[in-house]
């Protein structure tokens, strides 16, 4: 799920924010994975259109379906960066 989670947004960056560049950063522990994905495209206001959309859905279907969290850190004007937090079994 997490992998399409992440293959979703990167479409989104490419397909809608225009980006040039983007960056996709792992970390994770011994409870959590960490998953970041950066572009420097031309940003996006997470609106109703954006919520209501078949990509987002899918995003915030299959981050719950794992009980991921997901943040988006906005900067409307120099690209998006989306953060998601999925929990690790021990």
């Amino acid at each position: 799920m997490a992998f399409r989670i992440v293959q979703e947004l990167l479409n989104n960056a490419v397909k809608h924010a225009k980006a040039n560049s983007i960056l996709v950063n792992l970390n994770w522990n011994s409870n959590k994975l960490l998953i970041e994905v950066q572009d420097d495209g031309i940003g996006f206001t997470l609106n109703d259109k954006i919520r209501n959309g078949v990509g987002w859905w899918n995003i915030i279907h299959r981050s719950k379906m794992i009980d991921a969290a997901i943040e988006v850190k906005q900067n409307h004007q120099q690209g998006s960066a989306i953060e998601l937090t999925v929990p690790l079994s021990s």
